[in-house]
């Protein structure tokens, strides 16, 4: 993004950006390590793995500690959904409105399942 003011030189924001795992190789069902919003906006995950099948939900936490489903765009047809039994899939994501979100493995068949993460301002 680029601002621009009638008395000022271009200003340009580089967004803030950080890594983040919250399932690696897991082959059994866990909430996974939660992340800790803090002052990010977007979140974008991979699901990977080798497992034959696998349920995964989206879940945002609020500052009461409520959880809420975490609807996502999934990058390949753009089809919103709050969970998905898929593998090799990217997702987007919103969460500024959360204290922290997570990735619920609720089954994994025969192999294992990672979900990695990526945020930004």
């Amino acid at each position: 993004m680029i601002i621009i003011a009638e008395d000022t030189a271009p200003i340009v924001v580089i967004p803030d950006r950080a890594s983040f795992v919250f399932h690696e190789k897991s082959v059994s069902p866990s909430d996974g390590e939660p992340f800790e919003v803090k002052h990010y906006q977007k979140l974008a995950i991979t699901i990977t793995g080798t497992s034959t099948s696998r349920k995964i939900s989206f879940v945002g936490l609020t500052n009461d500690d409520q959880e809420i489903e975490l609807g996502g765009t999934q990058l390949s047809d753009y089809r919103i959904a709050t969970g998905t039994e898929g593998i090799n899939e990217a997702w987007e994501f919103s969460i500024f409105p959360f204290k922290k979100v997570f990735f619920k493995l609720d089954e994994v068949t025969d192999g294992d399942v990672t979900v990695y993460g990526e945020v930004s301002t």
